[in-house]
């Protein structure tokens, strides 16, 4: 007969969950129904808020010897490890990699929400970890893996993460003890009881949801009838037959159910084609933006609605309705019928130069470029794409729109539920602002920024006050009317250095594009995609045109090759490497045998 052993459960949360309570109330579970308990936990120093791993081991007492103690464990051992729960994803992660997680022993529970640590935040293109793979990495890892986002269930009731797990917990059955037994834990707490026995539900309804789940893919799995040799891909949720996937060899291709993790787009599933097939984390896809029924607009939109679906096919609508929206909240109706007048002069440069099916199709052919489905798959893949980085590129980052979404009525609203502000409470929201010379004067009249950025005794005269950052309080009225004062310059926009600048680069790119059509329509599409590369302002701005412009610069010898457009993704991804440019640099070097000088100047003016 075996000797009883300690339960161990390890939990990895990141702060201001509630790892702590969460730890708590197991310790009284295990105490309150004839267990002996221990708790520890060890601080992190991680790049989010600062993730904590919790670490308990039950033991039966009855099990004990009269006048005896067990010896219990301080912290977590790889392979000694009954329980993991992770309190996101990437938490999850970490649970694999450090060997807590094995096949024979662990039930392990884990939410699919992310919260994106600094070097994705941070990464000049989507850098991102793939979800998927995350999620795909623990079922496989686990003896039984349980997830949902519980911090969307948590948060509808208005309770942090820490009850949905625990709930979670409750439906798995791998510990000793009732639902009741559970939820008589939280309510000797005492505090938020009503909203944590909601989110206690939840999760427990999401773990049992998720067990029937895979469950069904296991029957499907032992029912299939398909042997080697069978080209027949098999879905696990369904049974049926999945259309237009590929077997490897002669194996049988099993599509695994899976949830859908918040935040998942192509390039996320698919890391290797996240440089052309997503749109910077930053500034997310126009036409996912929109709702479902994309083409309704406001009323002083109604026209350029008609004529988008008059005069574009329709498989741009979706993105240029989103783009009108965009240009007409950022400056006015007016700038989104310059934005329908730019694609309407490109659109009619395609035509007289290749079939629509031409369009985006040529670059797939090469080895290494994203594949169809990776690039939308349509047959007028520039002029969408030109539609959307069209749309980003009008809608630049100066003062003027920054100080405008900093007092919009939506953001304080957007907070204050964020920090769930009660009516009792008084939310103060403080904003870092570090204006450079350069801001000031693209702000200003053309001549009057140029005669400031000329002028060494005006230079002068401003420098010395922009020299440290300055705090504005948002919720203050004298910081409101300062950003407010600022945003309501969005009238004299037209007039200002910065909006002549970038218009005439937008008109420089489309220029480019459009003389490119002809001959290179593969290569036209990596200019388009290329404008991915100028976003934000100060420092970020520098740095991305800076890319831009070397990038570009290599459009004469890209020209000549018959990779050129392969040759150009390489380039843009390696743009998007690093903010040092250094990668960059080195496939310029590579590719043109020489080093490329690099432009130095931030402002064309």
């Amino acid at each position: 007969m075996s000797s009883p052993r300690a339960i161990t459960i390890a939990i990895l949360a990141m702060g201001g969950e509630g790892g702590g309570v969460l730890a708590d109330w197991l310790v009284d579970l295990a105490e309150a129904n004839g267990y002996l308990a221990q708790t520890t936990s060890v601080p992190g120093v991680a790049q989010r808020t600062g993730a904590t791993i919790y670490y308990l081991e039950m033991f039966p007492e009855a099990a004990v010897p009269a006048g005896e103690a067990p010896v219990l464990g301080l912290s977590p051992v790889p392979g000694e490890v009954d329980i993991v729960i992770a309190s996101e994803l990437m938490e999850a992660g970490r649970a694999v990699q450090r060997g807590l997680v094995t096949a024979d022993r662990t039930t392990f529970i884990a939410s699919s929400h992310r919260v994106y640590s600094m070097t994705e935040r941070t990464a000049m293109g989507d850098d991102r970890v793939d979800s998927n793979k995350l999620i795909e990495g623990g079922r496989a890892a686990a003896r039984r893996f349980v997830t949902a986002d519980f911090a969307t269930l948590a948060e509808r009731t208005g309770s942090p993460i820490s009850p949905a797990l625990y709930g979670a917990l409750a439906a798995t059955g791998a510990l000793p003890f009732t639902r009741e037994q559970f939820e008589d834990t939280i309510r000797r707490g005492g505090v938020g009881v009503t909203p944590s026995l909601k989110a206690f539900g939840a999760g427990f309804d999401a773990a049992v949801i998720d067990a029937a789940a895979t469950a069904d893919i296991a029957v499907v799995v032992a029912n299939s009838n398909v042997g080697v040799g069978n080209d027949t891909a098999v879905n696990d949720a369904t049974g049926e037959q999945a259309h237009g996937s590929e077997p490897v060899g002669n194996d049988v291709v099993i599509n695994q159910a899976r949830r859908k993790v918040p935040g998942d787009t192509p390039a996320a599933n698919n890391p290797a084609a996240s440089s052309d097939a997503a749109a910077d984390r930053q500034t997310p896809r126009l036409a996912e933006a929109m709702p479902p029924n994309t083409l309704q607009v406001g009323a002083r939109l109604t026209a350029l609605s008609d004529r988008i679906r008059r005069d574009f096919p329709a498989d741009v609508h979706k993105t240029l309705h989103a783009g009108i929206v965009r240009c007409a909240d950022y400056q006015d109706v007016a700038y989104a019928v310059a934005y329908l007048d730019r694609l309407a002069a490109l659109q009619s440069a395609i035509p007289n130069t290749l079939s629509p099916a031409q369009v985006g199709a040529p670059l797939h052919a090469h080895a290494g470029a994203p594949s169809p489905t990776q690039t939308g798959g349509s047959p007028h893949t520039l002029l969408n794409e030109a539609a959307r980085h069209l749309a980003l590129w009008m809608t630049y980052e100066d003062t003027v729109r920054v100080a405008d979404l900093k007092t919009r009525r939506s953001r304080f609203a957007r907070v204050s539920g964020e920090v769930r502000l009660s009516p009792k409470q008084q939310l103060d929201i403080n904003e870092f602002l570090h204006p450079r010379l350069e801001e000031i004067a693209d702000t200003l009249p053309a001549g009057l920024g140029r005669w400031l950025l000329r002028s060494r005794a005006a230079r002068a005269c401003v420098e010395p006050f922009l020299k440290q950052g300055r705090v504005v309080q948002t919720t203050s009225i004298r910081g409101f009317l300062l950003l407010y004062t600022i945003a309501s310059l969005r009238g004299m926009r037209p007039k200002s250095l910065r909006f002549q600048v970038e218009h005439q680069r937008i008109d420089d790119w489309l220029a480019t594009v459009t003389s490119l059509l002809p001959d290179h329509p593969d290569l036209a599409e990596q200019v388009v995609r290329a404008q991915r590369l100028v976003k934000g302002y100060g420092d970020t701005h520098h740095r991305g045109w800076n890319s831009y412009q070397r990038v570009t610069a290599m459009l004469p010898a890209l020209r000549t090759l018959p990779d050129g457009a392969v040759q150009m993704q390489a380039l843009i991804a390696a743009a998007l490497a690093d903010d040092s440019g250094r990668t960059l640099a080195s496939a310029i070097d590579a590719l043109a045998g020489a080093p490329v000088p690099r432009p130095t100047q931030a402002f064309a003016h």
